[in-house]
């Protein structure tokens, strides 16, 4: 047992220290759940209770299939973080659906027939919950599960899924932007880097070719480090960068009057946005493709001119 639980002293703390405390704790008591106490006291005494209940007729001498052993759950240190990433890794196929029941102390055929129950319910009472996934989206926009004939939104009237097209489409656009952000940042943090050393070593060379020795090859080393030095600017100069959304007036003055044909505006935008985006991105790319020659072509010209010179 960990310090805090002996003395009941939290003055020293933090929520690091406490929360590594508790799952190396906890680790310990499912080793002794599962490796001990199930096996050797739980399984055997469950066996044993369904023997007896055979020999008195009670139920047949199979043991029921699928038969588990449920210890009681452990208490969540931070209930949010670790409930969101529970469903994370669920959804990732990470944890199986049972198992991270079976993390609050409920066995999953038990909860699925609660569930079950709960729903008709509900259904019978004519109650909608936001907790219930049939009546409202993750996002918490309302869906009805019993209704198929929801022209406008599946485009069911002429089959095309129009509308839903031009919602994945905008929903595409938008991570096709933040991607870009995200490699437009990479690529300024290695230009910034390969500046940094072409200047410096930009300077030795200047330095180095006082000596008339090696005036040469430092001249010609000096001269890719100044084209990759120039690449890397030219790559970072400040240009146009479009990013997602837009005003609302300029929503309000387009003459549109479908839920639709905005989306299949706003979608269009970002298309055009990201479209120019790629333009920079891959300019970007060339320059610093062109910057990385110079740089590893720097120690070969110097070492070819010096060779040549004492020829």
């Amino acid at each position: 047992m960990t310090y805090d639980q002996v003395a009941g002293d939290l003055s020293q703390a933090n929520y690091s220290s406490l929360r590594a405390g508790k799952i190396k704790f906890r680790r310990l008591c499912e080793q002794i759940q599962y490796g001990m106490l199930i096996p050797m006291l739980v399984r055997p005494i469950a066996d044993r209770f369904h023997a007896q209940g055979a020999l008195l007729g009670l139920w047949g001498a199979d043991v029921p299939d699928g038969m588990s052993h449920v210890p009681p759950a452990h208490e969540m240190i931070d209930p949010l973080k670790d409930t969101t990433a529970l469903i994370a890794q669920v959804r990732a196929g990470f944890v199986p659906q049972p198992e991270a029941v079976g993390t609050f102390g409920y066995d999953f055929r038990q909860v699925v027939e609660m569930i079950r129950e709960a729903n008709v319910l509900l259904d019978d009472a004519g109650i909608s919950l936001d907790t219930d996934p049939r009546r409202v989206a993750k996002s918490g926009a309302a869906q009805d599960a019993d209704n198929e004939s929801n022209e406008t939104e599946v485009g069911a009237a002429d089959g095309t899924l129009r509308l839903w097209l031009a919602k994945e489409a905008l929903r595409q656009g938008e991570l096709r932007l933040a991607g870009q952000a995200l490699t437009l940042q990479a690529m300024e943090t290695r230009a910034t880097s390969l500046l940094t050393w072409s200047v410096t070593v930009g300077v030795a060379l200047v330095a180095a070719s006082i000596d008339s020795r090696f005036r040469d090859a430092a001249v010609s080393a000096f001269t890719c480090s100044t084209i990759a030095a120039s690449a890397c600017v030219w790559g970072m100069w400040p240009r146009s960068w479009r990013i997602a959304g837009q005003r609302f007036s300029d929503m309000e003055r387009r003459a549109l009057s479908t839920e639709l044909e905005h989306l299949a505006s706003m979608a269009q935008g970002v298309e055009n946005a990201a479209e120019a985006n790629e333009a920079r991105v891959k300019r970007f790319a060339s320059a610093l493709r062109v910057a990385w020659v110079s740089v590893v072509a720097a120690p070969v010209v110097a070492a070819v001119v010096a060779g040549l010179g004492r020829l």
